[in-house]
């Protein structure tokens, strides 16, 4: 996972004095960003020169003052707004032009370019999508993701009938970020909004305090407003403990129920989506207590298929050990696996196995469950794709042909997922129901539209899955074997070839099983 290391992952007053006094560099420079006086382009006063400890005492002491007061302004302004304050310094996703909304040139870093018109046409039905990287669809981003298999399906389903599905997730995106997005988005008429989130709630630290508590936010809002910056998304490579869990975990469900609370005021039907997740072919993501020389013998002797009695009695020497470590659950489920080929043994190892990860990249159960839970409690329509999926694994030597990587589906993972959102639709009343027949007729025309792709782009997709199982997710076998997919498919595809080359010497050292 890139990591960023920034001060917009701060969030409440107790965040900031943390923050202050752990980092009182980045802090000095925040305040120096906000309080320089700016004439056009040039810098009236210069503040980028260094200062002294009497400078950074001074800062220090303005901070810690103006904590009530950056506080009492949040409140305040969340009050006077009816936001949250996580959403105060909040950009538009789409900007308009005339009668046309078109998402933002500095948002397109984030979010693929959509346009539509700003008021719905009549005799239309108008869904937007709003969460993440696998809600938006990469790694097939505008050809072949979860918004345009609907706007194919949706037709099939209910002709004579116009649909428009308009793709509003983002790449990295939580559930505080994409619930922020939906409050944009109703504004523009939608009858549905499909809210597919939970892949990404840990990769933003908070390290205290309440989840929408925003002095910290204020502060650096404000900096950035003031400099004409943009709020992006910082990701912080950390482990999580126990309080962090809980507080994403009821930051989740906050986030989720205004959400639905808007949606329920404006009219418009609410389809919450559980999120996949590849327990299978992926191991943990966070470091393991078990000794590296330990676990490389254990691996060699899994691989190779060559006394499993040996590397399970390794295994249970190591779970004896560190009865919580994640790595352990994940090779005891392949163990499983080799030695029975039995799903239903090896499956809740795996699954424990992620929900036990330190560095969480993927949905947990408990993350999956508080989607559920709100979705009865608001009446919400659930559509749980992460059940679907589990009951659709075809374990290979890969690990599980419907992901292609920890979280984002491949392209028969993606019509897994559309099919899944068809029938929470059909719940919604909005299309009747589809029978056998019409689903294989669909599933039919999403095989003849992915054959057309050109293999050019075809190939582009396993690249951008390459490089970020590779060089974001460190997982360089795994990158290498997305690269030589792609090139099996475009020899001359250039970028796989380079990618190849620069993952070369980390493959080389050994890959590990779930690498």
């Amino acid at each position: 996972m890139s990591v960023s290391r920034d001060v917009s992952h701060v969030h409440c007053s107790a965040d900031l004095q943390v923050f202050i006094f752990q980092k009182p560099q980045a802090f000095t420079s925040e305040l120096r960003n906000i309080f320089a006086v700016r004439r056009s382009r040039d810098i009236l006063i210069d503040v980028s020169k260094k200062r002294g400890w009497g400078f950074r005492l001074l800062a220090l002491a303005v901070g810690l003052g103006s904590l009530p007061a950056i506080e009492g302004g949040g409140r305040v302004l969340e009050w006077a707004s009816g936001r949250p304050a996580n959403e105060l310094f909040y950009t538009a996703v789409f900007e308009r032009s005339g009668g046309v909304a078109v998402t933002a040139g500095d948002r397109r870093g984030f979010f693929l370019v959509q346009e539509f018109p700003a008021v719905k046409p009549r005799n239309t039905t108008r869904i937007f999508i709003v969460g993440g990287s696998a809600a938006q669809g990469f790694p097939y981003q505008g050809e072949y993701g979860l918004a345009e298999l609907l706007r194919t399906g949706l037709p099939m389903a209910r002709g004579g009938h116009g649909f428009e599905v308009i793709n509003a997730a983002g790449f990295g995106y939580n559930s505080a970020r994409a619930a922020a997005v939906a409050g944009e988005v109703l504004a523009y008429q939608p009858d549905a909004l499909i809210m597919m989130t939970g892949n990404n709630e840990f990769l933003e630290q908070r390290v205290g305090g309440a989840w929408d508590l925003a002095a910290g936010r204020l502060l650096i809002g404000l900096s950035r407003r003031l400099q004409g910056r943009q709020d992006t998304v910082r990701w912080e490579e950390h482990d999580v403990d126990e309080g962090e869990r809980a507080r994403v975990e009821a930051g989740l469900a906050a986030s989720i129920r205004r959400v639905a609370k808007l949606a329920r005021e404006r009219g418009v039907k609410l389809v919450l989506v559980t999120c996949p997740t590849n327990v299978v072919g992926f191991r943990p993501n966070g470091p393991s207590a078990v000794p590296a020389s330990e676990k490389k013998k254990i691996d060699r002797l899994l691989q190779a298929s060559e006394n499993l009695g040996k590397a399970a009695a390794l295994l249970a020497e190591q779970e004896r050990k560190f009865p919580s470590d994640a790595w352990t659950s994940y090779m005891q489920g392949w163990m499983v696996w080799e030695q029975s080929s039995d799903l239903v043994a090896a499956l809740p190892l795996w699954v424990r196995a992620r929900d036990l990860d330190t560095r969480p990249v993927r949905a947990t159960t408990e993350i999956n469950e508080i989607v559920r839970r709100v979705a009865r409690e608001t009446g919400a329509t659930l559509v749980d794709a992460d059940r679907v999926f589990m009951s659709r694994i075809a374990v290979t030597d890969g690990g599980n042909d419907n992901f292609l990587d920890h979280c984002h589906p491949s392209y028969l993972g993606q019509r897994i997922l559309a099919l899944a959102a068809l029938e929470g639709l059909a719940q919604t009343g909005m299309i009747p129901a589809p029978d056998a027949d019409l689903v294989a007729d669909i599933h039919r025309r999403w095989s003849d539209i992915f054959d057309a792709l050109p293999v050019t782009h075809r190939a582009e997709f396993l690249y951008r899955a390459a490089f970020e199982s590779g060089v974001n997710m460190k997982r360089p076998c795994r990158g290498m074997r997305l690269a030589a997919e792609a090139l099996a498919i475009d020899p001359r595809h250039e970028k796989s070839i380079r990618l190849r080359e620069r993952l070369r010497p980390a493959a080389e050292v050994g890959c590990l099983t779930g690498d």
